[in-house]
Formats: structure tokens, C-alpha cells, sequence
């Protein structure tokens, strides 16, 4: 058996691993009366907010690639971005829908005759993807300081050093360089600070991670918890940074603990925050889906 099976049987045992130890230390009643309980409706209004949340990264990745002087049509960028969402849903990592999106944008730009076409992918997925993830660490601080300042502080400072690097190796007194990082830099800051897109970006990027929220308070309302948005967010956003962890198949027991963790620490039941990351689970991969359509009708159509 080579690493790389040792490696995702390894985020297996660590996802079982987490949910054992989730089911031995809650109210496993609380769990199973919640699951009795839950609203359809709620889950069909989960279902529907995905659609638009798809959409919405799929703009924000063609503005990326149209920075880097990639044309991307919008139908493309739709798709693929439901095939990436469906295989971090089903494979171990975390990221194999990125790696994908990669792989198959690289071959449609080869296919088109652009220069390093693998690269200008990678590099617009990467931008893109790092869009949104520094608006959820920013919307993750309130509610780290649940569990302590201290955090806080840690979830911020990987953040402040980015930006600090974009804007420091970025500036015109390195504009000439056109070597390795200092390159890479100044383009991640073209695309998305560059010509005012920092206000679109910021804008779609602030209402994905706000839609991501509101689904999971809407799981969390399909089970009966009256949770107030104002609450949910400050509670829910690090369960979800915490899911892009590449330790388990699509964040699978880290969402839960980490939603243990912070229902305690605000005074709620920990095993209703673990019931409503499992539905938000559950919503999340219905959601992605169409992704299988995607890739088997690209898979025969390749053929």
C-alpha cells in the first residue's frame, strides 16, 4: 500500500476517531430526538440558498481570470465549480476539488494554445480560493474569542501576513522585478486590489461566506433551534474554517467538535450545535450533486 492510501485512510480514522469521541462526551438523546424533528421545509430553503452561492464563486473566479488574461465563460466556470464542490465533498483532503479545477481548467487553456496554461490556472484558483477564505478569517474572530483571545490572535496573524505581503512586495518599488514571489505577489494584488476589484471582490466574497453562515443557521433552525443570526455569526463561521482543514473527507468531525466546542463555550447545547453540523453536512453535499453530472457528462464527452 503506498502513502498516498495510507494518508487518506489515516483522515478516515481521524474522522471516526473525532466522532467517537463527539458521541461519548454528549447527550446522544438530544441528538437523535433533533434528527426526529427536522423541518423539510428548512432543509429545501438550505438546498435553494446553494444555487446562488455556486453562482456567485463562479463570477468571482472568472473576475479572477480575466485578470490574468484568462477568458473564462461563465457556464465553464459554473460547472467546474460544482465538480470541485462535489469531489471535496467525497474524497479525503480537502482540497481535491481545487487540485481538480486545476487540472481540468490547465487542459481546456492547453487545449486553447495559452502559454503555461497549468500554471495560469493554478494561480487563478489559488487567488480566488484566497478571496474568500481571508473574509472568513476576518468573520471568525468574534466568535474565537469564545474559546479564548488568544485564538484570536492566532487565526489573525497568518492573515495580517499576507496582506502584508501583498501590499509590501506588490508596491512600485519592486514593479520591474519579474521574478518568483515578488511576481506572484504582484499579480495575486492585481487581481484582486487591482483597477478597484478589492470592491467587487470584497463585496461577492463577504456575501459567499455570509451565505455559508446562513445555511448553517438554517440547518440549525430545521432542527428547532431558535439560533439568532446575530449569534450565528459569531458562533458558526470557525466551524466552518475549521471544516477546510485537510484532515478528514470534507471537514467531517472537525465541523462537529469545533461546534461542540462553541455552542458550549455561548452557553448552548453542545449536541444541538453537533446535530446542526451534521445537517449542514448533509445539505451541503446534496448541493454539490450536480457536480457528479457535470464530470460524468465531461467524462464521456472526453471519450
Amino acid at each position: 500500500m503506498d502513502r498516498g492510501w495510507l494518508w487518506r485512510l489515516g483522515k478516515l480514522a481521524i474522522m471516526i476517531g473525532l466522532f467517537g469521541a463527539i458521541f461519548v462526551s454528549i447527550d446522544r438523546q438530544t441528538v437523535l430526538d433533533a434528527f426526529r424533528s427536522v423541518s423539510l421545509v428548512w432543509l429545501a430553503a438550505g438546498l435553494t440558498l446553494s444555487i446562488p452561492q455556486i453562482l456567485l464563486s463562479a463570477l468571482r473566479w472568472r473576475w479572477v481570470s480575466a485578470s490574468l488574461d484568462q477568458p473564462l465563460p461563465f457556464s465553464t466556470a459554473v460547472r467546474e465549480y460544482y465538480v470541485a464542490s462535489f469531489l471535496n465533498q467525497i474524497l479525503p483532503g480537502g482540497v481535491a476539488g481545487e487540485a481538480a479545477r486545476i487540472v481540468r481548467r490547465g487542459r481546456e487553456l492547453s487545449r486553447q494554445g495559452a502559454e503555461r496554461a497549468y500554471r495560469g490556472a493554478a494561480k487563478s484558483v489559488v487567488f480566488e480560493r484566497a478571496s474568500g477564505q481571508a473574509v472568513m478569517i476576518l468573520l471568525c474572530l468574534p466568535g474565537l474569542t469564545l474559546i479564548g483571545f488568544a485564538a484570536a490572535v492566532t487565526a489573525a496573524g497568518p492573515l495580517a501576513a499576507l496582506l502584508a505581503a501583498i501590499l509590501l512586495l506588490g508596491g512600485r518599488h519592486m514593479a520591474r522585478s519579474e521574478h518568483g514571489v515578488v511576481r506572484l505577489c504582484r499579480e495575486f494584488r492585481q487581481a484582486l486590489f487591482g483597477d478597484r476589484n478589492w470592491a467587487r471582490h470584497g463585496a461577492a466574497s463577504a456575501l459567499i461566506v455570509f451565505s455559508y453562515v446562513l445555511v448553517f443557521w438554517i440547518a440549525a433552525r430545521a432542527i428547532g433551534v431558535g439560533l439568532s443570526f446575530t449569534d450565528a455569526l459569531v458562533i458558526l463561521p470557525p466551524a466552518l474554517l475549521a471544516m477546510t482543514l485537510p484532515i478528514t473527507p470534507a471537514g467531517w468531525g472537525v465541523r462537529e467538535a469545533v461546534s461542540a466546542v462553541l455552542w458550549g463555550a455561548a452557553g448552548l447545547s453542545p449536541a444541538l450545535g453537533v446535530t446542526a453540523a451534521i445537517v449542514y453536512g448533509v445539505v451541503t453535499l446534496i448541493s454539490t450533486l450536480p457536480g457528479l453530472l457535470f464530470l460524468a457528462f465531461s467524462g464521456r464527452t472526453m471519450r
